[in-house]
């Protein structure tokens, strides 16, 4: 009898490990599962992907009309989806517009080189286009040239965005 409450004990203690080590994800995991949902992903590669094409150009950035076209053709294994929000229709990543052209080595490192913004393919500007798609959606990715991504906080406040970090702090002019 001792030793079936034992056994039946171990096997208890095995199923609730299995359960705590296998089946519940660690918070690192759970962490990753969200971080792979938003545009953090994209923002790396496409940071590389920037990064190895000025290399290849004079150190030159693309312009800023056709900047996904001109990706997509410098990296075959591109596909225009690396360029749009991973949950969010009709959220893409944008570049800044004032980068356009310019040679990676005069630009300051902190400058916002890539960021989040309703639209589509292609879509480039400033400040004036970050913006978050819904009341839902309270984060948006900035990309610094120097490959650093910045979050920013956003608070709804009588249907107006207030930032908790400004993007105006940020440099965007070169």
């Amino acid at each position: 009898m001792k030793k079936n409450l034992i056994i039946v004990a171990l096997l208890c203690l095995i199923v609730i490990m299995f359960i705590l080590f296998v089946v519940i994800p660690t918070n690192k995991e759970r962490n990753e599962r969200k971080e792979r949902n938003t545009v953090i992903p994209k923002l790396n590669i496409l940071s590389e992907i920037i990064h190895n094409y000025t290399r290849d150009n004079n150190s030159l950035l693309p312009t800023a009309d056709n900047w996904c076209d001109v990706l997509i053709q410098y990296d075959k294994n591109l596909s225009k989806e690396i360029f749009m929000h991973p949950r969010l229709e009709g959220v893409a990543i944008a570049f800044n517009k004032k980068l356009s052209g310019l040679s990676l080595e005069v630009i300051p490192k902190d400058t916002v080189l890539l960021f989040e913004a309703q639209g589509g393919l292609n879509l480039s500007g400033g400040k004036e286009l970050v913006k978050t798609p819904n009341l839902n959606y309270s984060t948006v990715y900035i990309l610094l040239i120097n490959g650093k991504i910045e979050q920013y906080w956003v608070n709804y406040i009588d249907g107006q965005m207030s930032y908790k970090k400004t993007v105006d702090s940020l440099r965007w002019e070169p």
